[in-house]
C-alpha cells in the first residue's frame, strides 16, 4: 500500500524525502499473502482516486489474494448490497477530505509497562525481511532513486523489535545507500528523551508520543537540509486536532471529582459498573451524581444525551443501542461496547466514556476502592 500510494503521490508532488516506517516488513497475516487483512487494504485503497495506479494496485492485490474480487473494488456496492440499510455516513463518505486527522488514529492511554530498547552487538543472527515486503522495499527504493528522492527508513519503538530485525534493515539500507533510524535501539531511544509517565512510545503511540515522534522526525529532516512547508490541509484541520487532544486529556485524570467535572454528559455517554462488595460513602455516590438505595450490591448505569438508565442488584444488566449504532451491554463483570469489553481489572467503579462526535471510547478506567479512598487504575 505504501508503494502504490507513493506512486500516486508522485502524480501531484515532488518531495525531497520519503520517510517509511518499517515495522511491518517482517510480518504476514495468516489468511492472506499480505501483511494486512482485506479490511485494512480497503481502508487504504478505497480513498485513492481512480487512475492507472489504482487499477494496477487492485489487479496486483486480487491476482495474489484470490479471496478478493477486482470488481468489488470498482463497484463497492457488491460488498454492501446485503446491508445497505445499515450503512452509516462515515462508511459512505470514505475519502481523504472527510478524514481530518489524515489517517492518524489517536490512542488515549498512558504508558504503564517499562519498555526495554534493544542493544545491537553485531553477532545476532539476521532475521530476514518477509520476501514480499522486501520486494516492495526494493520497488520503493528504485522509485525514489528514479525521482531523486531521499528514502529514509524508520523503526518506531516496538515491543517485538529484535536485534536480528535491526541488522536485516540496516543491511538493506547499506546496500541501497539509504539512511535507517531505529528508535527501538538503545542509544537512539534514550536520546529521544521520552517521558514514560506521559508518552506511550512503544507500538501504537498515544497522542503525546505521536507528537513527540513527529518532532523527532522533523528535527531529523531539518538536520538533513530538508525545509518545512506549509499545507492548508493540515492548517484547516488544526482546530479539529485540538478538539481531539482536549478529549484525550480525560484519560489523564486520576481524581474522581475532577473526572466527573470534566466528562461532558450533554455530548458524551458514560457507562459505569460497580463491583459487588465495594461499599461507597455517600460523598462518593454524590460525586457520581447518582442515587443508590444500597451501595453494597453490584449496579450499573448509563448516563448521556440519549440514555439515562440505572440497574441495581447483582443480576442487573443494561442493554441498548445508541443512534449512531453503538451497541452496549453493562452488567456482571462486563462492560461491552460493539463487542469490545472495557471492563478493567481491579475492584471498584469501572467507567467507560464514549464520545459520539469522534465515535471513540475516550477513556476506560477503574477507580479502585481500598476501603477509604479511590485510586484511578488504567491498563
Amino acid at each position: 500500500m505504501s508503494y502504490w500510494w507513493l506512486k500516486e503521490a508522485l502524480r501531484y508532488q515532488s518531495p525531497n524525502a520519503v520517510v517509511l516506517e518499517t515495522r511491518y516488513a517482517f510480518y504476514k497475516e495468516s489468511n492472506t499473502p499480505f501483511n494486512m487483512n482485506e479490511s485494512f487494504m480497503r481502508k487504504s485503497m478505497d480513498p485513492m482516486k481512480w487512475s492507472k495506479n489504482k487499477m494496477d494496485a487492485v489487479h496486483v492485490i486480487c491476482s495474489e489474494d484470490h479471496a478478493q474480487s477486482e470488481m468489488s473494488y470498482y463497484f463497492t456496492n457488491l460488498l454492501y448490497h446485503s446491508r445497505w440499510k445499515e450503512m452509516t455516513e462515515d462508511e459512505i463518505m470514505m475519502d481523504a477530505e472527510n478524514a481530518p486527522l489524515k489517517g492518524f488514529s489517536p490512542l488515549f492511554a498512558t504508558n504503564t509497562e517499562p519498555f526495554e530498547p534493544i542493544t545491537i552487538s553485531g553477532n545476532e543472527e539476521i532475521i530476514p525481511l518477509d520476501s514480499k515486503m522486501e520486494d516492495y522495499l526494493v520497488k520503493m527504493a528504485d522509485l525514489c532513486r528514479e525521482n531523486e528522492i531521499e528514502l529514509i527508513l524508520v523503526t518506531i519503538p516496538a515491543t517485538d523489535m529484535h536485534p536480528g530485525m535491526h541488522r536485516s534493515l540496516q543491511a538493506f539500507a547499506d546496500e541501497y545507500g539509504i539512511s535507517y533510524y531505529d528508535y527501538a535501539e538503545k542509544d537512539l531511544f534514550e536520546a529521544a528523551d521520552w517521558n514514560l509517565t506521559v508518552d506511550n512510545p512503544a507500538d501504537h503511540m498515544n497522542w503525546h508520543g505521536a507528537e513527540h515522534m513527529s518532532e523527532l522526525t522533523a528535527e531529523m529532516l531539518k538536520k538533513r537540509g530538508i525545509s518545512s512547508v506549509s499545507d492548508p490541509q493540515w492548517k484547516n484541520a488544526s482546530d479539529y486536532y485540538e478538539m481531539i487532544k482536549e478529549k484525550g486529556r480525560l484519560s489523564e485524570i486520576t481524581d474522581l471529582q475532577e473526572y466527573m467535572n470534566t466528562v461532558n454528559l450533554t455530548s458524551q455517554t458514560m457507562f459505569i459498573v460497580k463491583d459487588e462488595g465495594v461499599v461507597l460513602s455517600s460523598d462518593i455516590i454524590s460525586t457520581l451524581g447518582l442515587h443508590i438505595e444500597d451501595s453494597r450490591y453490584r449496579w450499573c448505569t448509563a448516563i448521556g444525551p440519549e440514555v439515562t438508565d440505572m440497574r441495581e442488584g447483582n443480576e442487573a444488566e443494561l442493554f441498548g443501542t445508541l443512534s449512531d449504532g453503538l451497541e452496549y451491554h453493562a452488567g456482571g463483570d462486563e462492560l461491552i461496547l460493539n463487542s469490545s469489553d472495557y471492563f478493567r481489572e481491579g475492584k471498584g467503579i469501572h467507567i467507560t466514556v464514549y464520545d459520539p462526535e469522534i465515535r471513540k471510547v475516550v477513556d476506560e478506567v477503574c477507580f479502585e476502592f481500598d476501603g477509604s479512598s479511590l485510586k484511578a487504575a488504567r491498563d
